[in-house]
């Protein structure tokens, strides 16, 4: 099993970097940009859960951040872990659900902000500051799905994250497909 990481290296840099990337640079409006980063990101989200102990984090981090590090000190070392830790000690009253949407969203900025660098110096990107507009529209328009990921996250944290996808759609289809079909 491939290590989640906050950086697009590993699988999830590979992940990220041929499903969302591309796209972006290729055309920044296509419509399924938004369907592609919410998928990697609830793959992503998902595999972390089979890592971190988002259960025991979850708990602990009710009785505050001391806790919380004393999870993570007995836990193997994670991007992930470090990252809850680290919001936990920034957002101690925080809600359960609150908390789990900026622990997802933080991810997400994090992505997206990185393949904005990564991309700047393409000829196709516009530069940096076109690329940053582009991650930073996309991020927006994936808060809906972000929340719904972070939701499914605070209820069950040891329950594989699932995509939600609209009736009659399937993995691939675009929307002309669906329209014709459904």
């Amino acid at each position: 099993m491939e290590n989640e990481y906050l950086d697009l290296r590993g699988a999830t840099g590979i992940r990220w970097r041929r499903e969302v990337l591309p796209r972006i640079l290729e055309s920044p409006d296509a419509y399924d940009i938004l369907e592609r980063i919410l998928d990697c990101l609830t793959r992503t989200i998902s595999g972390v859960q089979r890592q971190v102990p988002l259960d025991a984090l979850f708990a602990a981090r009710e009785s505050g951040a001391e806790a919380v590090r004393e999870v993570v000190r007995q836990a193997r070392p994670h991007d992930y872990m470090l990252l809850f830790l680290r919001l936990s000690e920034a957002n101690p009253g925080l809600g359960r659900h609150d908390f789990a949407r900026k622990y997802v969203s933080f991810a997400l900025r994090r992505y997206l902000d990185q393949m904005a660098y990564s991309a700047a110096g393409k000829a196709t990107c516009g530069g940096l500051g076109a690329m940053k507009a582009r991650c930073d529209q996309w991020f927006a328009r994936a808060m809906a799905g972000v929340s719904r990921i972070a939701h499914s996250l605070a209820d069950k944290p040891s329950r594989s994250v699932r995509a939600r996808r609209s009736a009659g759609r399937t993995r691939g289809a675009s929307v002309l497909q669906v329209s014709l079909v459904g």
